[in-house]
């Protein structure tokens, strides 16, 4: 899964099906890109995906 913030890409992450947006905001957090999740405004799928 590749993970974008603002549009540009970040990072990508392998992982298995399910639960994608508590996925990408945990890894937020853990890389300190945001302090708590409830700082992340909208996590929505890419177009096409």
């Amino acid at each position: 899964m590749e993970i974008r913030l603002s549009g540009k890409p970040l990072a990508v992450t392998m992982r298995t099906s399910g639960d994608d947006f508590a996925l990408a905001a945990g890894f937020l957090v853990s890389e300190g890109v945001v302090g708590r999740a409830e700082e992340v405004a909208n996590i929505v799928y890419c177009a096409g995906a």
